[in-house]
């Protein structure tokens, strides 16, 4: 069996119509939250009524490795969660979303133990570092976790439903 790797333009593409998918959810109850276009390393959603700065990240590899990758630089240069100004972050990994704050993961990271790694992803041309964070330790420090997705587009579901 042959395993395809996800290229670059794929897993981008990916990852905006997660962002358009949270984007839709927020809008329910503030209509006025929009995403900025083009890349933006502080933050990816923003919502006027409540001033909130949201960062989205797809991570639908964490039920598979049970990590979160929270990264901090990218070919050396800080990225992610060194250069984020959002408010809360939020995490999808396919089966639900994960909403915590930059406090709330730092404790994941502290509680956790985890150190630094630098590695290259799949798609990924530059070595990054990263925190390779237990997803329990996200969860437990959440805010927020939102499942089932009953709305969830037919096109983001992986494998068996989780139970």
């Amino acid at each position: 069996m042959n395993k395809r790797t996800q290229t670059f333009e794929e897993s981008l593409n990916f990852g905006q119509m997660v962002e358009d998918y949270v984007l839709s959810r927020i809008r329910k109850r503030y209509p006025k939250a929009f995403r900025r276009e083009g890349k933006h390393p502080e933050w990816d959603i923003y919502v006027p009524e409540t001033k909130t700065k949201i960062e989205v990240k797809s991570d639908v590899h964490s039920n598979k490795t049970g990590n979160f990758v929270i990264e901090t630089s990218w070919g050396d240069k800080p990225s992610a969660f060194t250069t984020s100004k959002a408010d809360f972050w939020c995490f999808f990994d396919g089966y639900r979303i994960i909403w915590i704050t930059k406090k709330q993961i730092k404790d994941a990271i502290k509680e956790s133990g985890v150190k630094l790694r630098k590695f290259r992803g799949g798609t990924d041309i530059q070595f990054k570092t990263a925190y390779l964070v237990p997803v329990y330790f996200i969860e437990v420090n959440s805010t927020k976790i939102e499942e089932p997705l009953t709305d969830m587009p037919s096109n983001f579901k992986f494998g068996k439903d989780k139970k």
